[in-house]
């Protein structure tokens, strides 16, 4: 609002600082902050300019939202003086405090606190700063709703933080084909914990079969795998090195550590990624030096696994004897030293892994390069003859992970004899 200003009132005490509203300069005598200097609460008067240029209250039943902890929610409620202060509609939440007063028009204060559970206390609405946050979630997602929708989300979302003065709405009966009538409409669908859990429910609750779940879950694995490759297929297009190419692969295997099971043959679990061997505990993260510290399920031993990126070289592209033997790349005996020295360095300092793990005779994985560029016989002899000899480091170009996620598809997809888009 233009002209607006705020000013101390002149019944301003050392205990209380008043403030009025000026409009161009003129009082208009509505009173429209109080801040109490001793138990710094702040209370507001939400304030608007009518068809007639007058100052007026902005709500007719809620005169002041109250801060008595000197806190308040970080958005949902302004504090600006140009715009009147009050509950804001960007995600829904001054439609909802409309409806509220609607129905309970004895509030006339809404008081945040952040300690104590949310309850109406005469014409006071003691409101969980959590349970507004909540309050504010749900307004944002059926603030577009129609009116009948929002009113039957506005008593939902009431009922559950105020159960002694709202009852929870009685739900309409399902017309059959609604549901998939409305999900055609939709492009995508982005759903909340809450309704993840409402679905699974309604899944398991609905009379499928058993086959019928099983089939399902086939499928959802399928489209999983397929997109999973898919993923994986993308940054192994990148024909040139680009500075974060480690990092893009580290954070596609921290998505999909499920991948290294598949590798190691046995149910584990990634116990730590980007772990500092130089720390104290397992709990420090101060430096990168292990991509990922994984764990058997079974025995609680550890694995120590180095990611490098596609475009790494693993053997050289000249001879080192002709016509038939190639020395490796500087690239690839640099990442298996790396990753031997990381294991040394930890395995000397037993406090890292403290109860959590255990080592024996642990094993290495190096993800490093591709097969594909050994482009002649007598490289991949070379490559062969070195990997094989390595019995503590596992060396994998990250093609040969790719084939690994391809045979899985395929196995799953073995009944059916479906092709999908990854295998090709």
């Amino acid at each position: 609002m233009q002209g607006i200003k705020l000013k101390k009132s002149k019944s301003s005490t050392k205990t209380i600082n008043r403030y009025n509203v000026y409009l161009e300069n003129v009082d208009s005598g509505f009173l429209a902050k109080e801040y109490y200097t001793k138990r710094k609460e702040t209370k507001l008067y939400p304030f608007r300019k009518n068809g007639d240029g007058k100052i007026v209250a902005k709500y007719d039943g809620i005169k002041c939202i109250s801060f008595p902890d000197a806190k308040g929610p970080s958005t949902g409620v302004s504090v600006n003086d140009n715009f009147g202060y009050g509950f804001t509609k960007t995600k829904g939440v001054s439609g909802l405090f409309f409806y509220l007063q609607k129905k309970v028009p004895a509030i006339n204060e809404v008081s945040f606190i952040s300690k104590g559970k949310t309850e109406l206390a005469d014409s006071i609405l003691k409101l969980n700063i959590k349970d507004f946050n909540r309050i504010e979630s749900d307004t944002n997602w059926f603030k577009d709703k129609s009116k009948k929708e929002t009113e039957f989300s506005y008593q939902t979302t009431l009922s559950s933080i105020l159960p002694q003065n709202f009852t929870k709405p009685k739900t309409t009966k399902y017309t059959k084909n609604s549901l998939s009538k409305f999900l055609k409409t939709k492009n995508t669908i982005s759903l909340s914990e809450s309704d993840k859990k409402e679905v699974q429910k309604l899944f398991f609750e609905s009379g499928i079969t058993r086959d019928t779940l099983l089939k399902t879950r086939k499928e959802i694995n399928i489209v999983y795998i397929e997109d999973v490759i898919e993923e994986f297929e993308d940054i192994l297009s990148i024909k040139t090195k680009v500075s974060d190419l480690e990092e893009r692969w580290h954070q596609f295997f921290k998505k999909h550590t499920w991948i290294f099971s598949q590798i190691f043959a046995f149910p584990a679990i990634i116990l730590k990624d980007k772990l500092n061997v130089g720390g104290h505990t397992i709990e420090d993260d101060k430096d990168r030096i292990i991509d990922f510290l994984y764990k058997s399920n079974i025995t609680n031993n550890v694995a120590f696994i180095e990611i490098k990126h596609h475009l790494s070289g693993l053997v050289n592209n000249t001879p080192y004897r002709k016509p038939h033997i190639y020395s490796l790349h500087k690239e690839l005996t640099g990442g298996l030293i790396q990753v031997l020295d990381q294991k040394d360095t930890l395995l000397k300092q037993s406090t890292i892994l403290g109860t959590k793990a255990q080592s024996f005779n642990s094993v290495c994985l190096l993800i490093c390069g591709q097969s594909s560029s050994l482009n002649n016989k007598s490289k991949r002899a070379s490559f062969e003859h070195f990997r094989w000899s390595n019995k503590d480091v596992i060396i994998l170009p990250f093609d040969e992970v790719l084939e690994k996620l391809k045979m899985m598809l395929k196995l799953i997809k073995k009944d059916d004899g479906k092709k999908g888009k990854a295998s090709k």
